[in-house]
């Protein structure tokens, strides 16, 4: 047969091993995500493929011409306060008012004693050297002690004690404000990716639907040997890559996408890098942090000194003697105990604190140059977006033209045209609809990326959006 010259070896045992296949059932389970329609069809007849047309013609016109409204929501504004931000102050000040207190416990007082006895003469003669006098030689003794250890209480650089436990509990609060706000931003690209994606599902599921039709008119048609199983293939490689797609963006907990088509107008997006620096450069949480560390490191060195490292206290103590006569001596000590190192290093630890404090200096100074160079990739990426967004939309104008054109010559000469032509007209219109909407998904989750580097609560404060050119 002539026809089968067209095909080659491979395409007629994967023609053979499709019509031999059981149908897989088409649905979308929301319990397992989407779930493609059967690829192979069997005892197909001329009326009901020609019905499928008509049904898809229907949709189609519908969908294109009378799309629905649809707009993305907009970008929150995050930094402001909520409920767990206040929950979070109380608890940090209910930390702080703890510590305060248990730095106002520490007053430096400290009592030591201890209790011990001498073994017989006889018995440790050959090491004691003490006289037989009763005033120096005695069988117990028992000592208590009441010191003051004020170099390492409260009283001694009391003010710069309390301004580190502040300064530990406003760092610890800034750090966890700068995750949570990196939290948030990731949150909102997932709520803005799944939206879009719900917006493109409802694209791709038009095609896959149209696909469907095609599929079954060239099987059709392909069992009549009025086409080769290439214009089969062709079709059906298209289906199972566009099915897998979707499948990727509709997963069993997305929104399931619907068979319409909504309309977002596209607009031009421009990022104001003189806006975003200064936004950088005036509110970015890095910043504050940072500032907070050089205090933090200022007040340590106020607590660096050669007297830190010694040990003087003042103390009083009461000792107790049971004699060789078997009697009680009494007495009470009043003295100044010390420990004086005879290394110095706080000269060396200053200059450490002053070389931490030149290096967060300079973080700060470069971090707006710093942030800017990572927010410039998102940014050129914003700007080749809104190219292909702009050629793309133009593109899909001058389709919604053609097939206006076309809708009315479809309407004159009802039954006396190509079905399929006029299905694959729809499906360009759909596969430049789709590249438009995910080019500007791809745009959205840029600038939530510049967000999300650069640290600045509202979007809107440097992005401005115009009528595409």
């Amino acid at each position: 047969m002539i026809i089968m010259s067209h095909i080659s070896s491979q395409n007629l045992l994967l023609v053979l091993f499709l019509l031999c296949t059981s149908p897989a059932i088409a649905q979308n389970d929301q319990n397992h995500g989407y779930r493609p329609k059967m690829l192979v069809f069997e005892n197909l007849k001329n009326d009901t493929v020609l019905n499928d047309f008509h049904q898809r013609f229907r949709l189609m016109e519908r969908v294109i011409f009378h799309p629905v409204p649809y707009s993305m929501p907009q970008a929150p504004v995050f930094g402001a306060r909520t409920g767990v931000d206040a929950l979070n102050d109380s608890l940090y000040r209910t930390k702080t008012a703890l510590e305060m207190q248990a730095l106002n416990q520490h007053t430096g007082f400290e009592v030591t004693g201890q209790v011990y006895g001498r073994l017989d003469k006889k018995a440790t003669q050959f090491l004691s050297t003490d006289d037989d006098d009763p005033v120096s030689v005695y069988k117990a003794k028992v000592q208590a002690e009441v010191g003051w250890n004020w170099i390492n209480s409260k009283f001694y650089h009391r003010k710069y004690k309390e301004r580190g436990i502040w300064l530990d509990n406003e760092i610890a609060k800034a750090r966890q404000r700068m995750e949570d706000s990196r939290i948030n931003l990731d949150a909102w690209a997932d709520t803005l990716s799944q939206r879009w994606n719900h917006v493109i599902a409802g694209v791709m599921l038009c095609h896959v639907r149209n696909l469907d039709v095609l599929n079954e008119a060239y099987q059709m048609m392909l069992e009549q040997d009025r086409i080769t199983s290439g214009q089969l293939l062709d079709v059906m490689n298209e289906k199972m890559q566009l099915e897998f797609n979707l499948a990727q963006i509709y997963a069993k907990d997305s929104i399931a996408p619907r068979e319409e088509l909504a309309f977002i107008e596209p607009q031009e997006i421009v990022v104001d890098t003189l806006s975003l620096r200064q936004q950088i450069a005036g509110h970015n949480p890095q910043n504050r942090l940072n500032l907070l560390k050089m205090q933090q490191l200022d007040n340590n060195s106020k607590l660096i000194s050669y007297t830190a490292n010694m040990r003087l206290t003042p103390f009083a103590r009461w000792s107790t003697y049971l004699t060789s006569n078997s009697k009680l001596s009494n007495n009470v000590d009043f003295g100044v105990r010390f420990t004086v190192p005879i290394w110095n290093d706080t000269k060396s630890q200053r200059k450490s604190i002053d070389v931490q404090k030149d290096i967060l200096r300079t973080e700060n100074d470069s971090y707006t140059d710093d942030m800017m160079t990572r927010c410039m990739l998102s940014i050129d990426q914003v700007k080749r977006l809104n190219q292909s967004i702009a050629v793309e939309q133009r593109h899909l104008n001058e389709l919604r033209k053609y097939l206006t054109m076309r809708r009315a010559v479809y309407q004159k000469n009802k039954g006396r045209y190509s079905y399929i032509d006029r299905l694959l007209e729809y499906n360009q219109y759909l596969k430049s609809l789709e590249r438009l909407y995910t080019q500007m998904k791809e745009r959205s989750l840029s600038l939530v990326q510049i967000q999300r580097l650069a640290n600045v609560p509202n979007a809107s404060s440097f992005v401005k959006t115009t009528n595409i050119r």
